[in-house]
């Protein structure tokens, strides 16, 4: 994945650590990947969008006159991830500055009380305590060509599904904290329900039980991600 900006509009060309502007920038940017495709957020929001974001993108486009950015997707931890300094001196400029569902959740429950807002549940839990780890949100995914498609499934889309399946009456609590322990113990790349079925949690399960948790995680699985970046 490229660490400089690129665009699905042609309002500029990208070069690699710098870009070149073909016409006015429009008052919000989004950085958007594998949460939300982009063709579904353009119907929600009329705004410039960029790939997921990494270190240096902010200081990027402070001088485009940008008002509002919306930090959604970043890249992953093994890349250069976006500062807190950069949100920080965005905000000071009197960016208004907002995050949701990915690495933008995160950091607007570390940078609130610096003027980042947050929204939706992966922000909440995170402002909360609920979860901590930076790989609740991890997943792999396609390139731009491919819109940044999920191929694992993030731990925080896992969580909010089980925590249903409790009260739908599928799973207990315990064996619902149980397979989250489970899940957040496998290599992020390889978290899926199919996993999650292969657990010895689930082994103990009567057929009849098993077989109606499997429909259940198949048909009601919640992509909490997606639904917090619509936020």
């Amino acid at each position: 994945m490229r660490n400089s900006l690129s665009r699905s509009k042609s309002n500029f060309i990208d070069k690699p650590g710098s870009f070149t502007f073909m016409q006015s920038f429009l008052p919000i940017a989004v950085f958007l990947g594998s949460s939300l495709k982009i063709d579904e957020a353009r119907k929600i929001l009329d705004a410039d969008y960029y790939p997921p974001i990494s270190k240096g993108d902010i200081y990027r486009i402070m001088a485009s006159g940008v008002e509002t950015i919306i930090l959604i997707d970043g890249v992953l931890h093994r890349e250069r991830g976006v500062w807190q300094r950069e949100i920080c001196a965005a905000i000071n400029a009197g960016i208004k500055v907002y995050g949701a569902s990915g690495v933008g959740a995160l950091r607007a429950a570390e940078l609130q009380t610096f003027g980042m807002k947050g929204c939706g549940q992966i922000f909440e839990w995170y402002r909360d305590g609920i979860i901590d780890g930076d790989d609740e949100i991890w997943l792999t995914y396609g390139d731009a060509s491919d819109n940044f498609c999920p191929i694992s499934e993030p731990l925080v889309n896992i969580r909010y599904t089980l925590l249903n399946a409790v009260k739908d009456g599928f799973l207990t609590t315990e064996q619902a904290e149980e397979l989250i322990s489970f899940a957040k113990k496998l290599y992020y790349p390889d978290r899926s329900y199919q996993q999650l079925l292969k657990s010895p949690i689930l082994q103990q399960l009567s057929p009849v039980a098993l077989a109606d948790l499997t429909t259940y995680l198949i048909t009601k699985q919640v992509d909490l991600k997606k639904l917090d970046a619509m936020c």
